[in-house]
């Protein structure tokens, strides 16, 4: 079955060239094409308007699909794929990326000001439940974090008694927990209906630019 996202990414000129570092993919390489271009496609504006001027941090990173996309299709300055369990690939065919392991749950977190003065577009697809709600702490924490691309996963049950059973069923509980990330992350959200996964929310936030 055609997809949107998946017939954009085997068109792009480097889309062999981005699954010669990232491969294996999964299972379901469609399903992870889809979640990595609708990421994509929200940081490309943003890239174009003030090309090499941000650097991309994702979280949760997985297979690194999302940051090696961006630095083989992006005019952005340099990707980092961040995740608690490490993956053997062919991360030096990359220009421009790397992959690190660690945890987002690290007090390093809070504080990447410190050893950054890049502005960053951070991104992160389908973490699940508290590590959503963390990433968005570690974009607010950080004034070198100027936009927020979020793509969510499983609801934190403990936000469930916040909101009236009402709302749940005329929303559903996926989209209630989008929008609950998207008022902490002070930004919205919206439903891509082009990505192949049911978790299907986008949460995007912005930063105004300092002076």
């Amino acid at each position: 079955m055609s997809n949107h996202y998946v017939d954009r990414f085997l068109n792009l000129r480097c889309s062999s060239d981005v699954l010669g570092v990232v491969n294996p993919i999964g299972n379901k390489p469609s399903k992870e094409i889809s979640e990595a271009m609708t990421i994509i496609q929200r940081v490309k504006p943003l890239a174009l308007q003030q090309p090499m001027h941000y650097g991309l941090l994702d979280l949760c990173a997985g297979n690194g699909l999302i940051g090696v996309l961006s630095v083989f299709s992006l005019p952005i300055k340099w990707a980092i794929g961040v995740d608690k369990r490490p993956r053997y690939r062919p991360w030096w065919k990359a220009k421009r990326f790397q992959y690190t392991k660690d945890d987002i749950f690290s007090p390093g977190m809070l504080h990447l000001d410190a050893c950054n003065s890049d502005p960053i577009i951070l991104t992160a697809c389908h973490p699940c439940e508290t590590k959503a709600e963390r990433i968005i702490e570690i974009c607010l924490a950080n004034k070198c974090i100027r936009h927020l691309v979020l793509m969510p996963c499983c609801e934190d049950r403990a936000v469930k008694p916040l909101y009236p059973e009402r709302l749940r069923k005329v929303l559903g509980s996926y989209e209630v927990w989008a929008f609950h990330l998207a008022q902490l992350a002070k930004g919205t959200y919206f439903i891509d209906n082009d990505c192949l996964s049911p978790k299907n929310a986008v949460i995007v936030a912005s930063k105004e630019e300092e002076k």
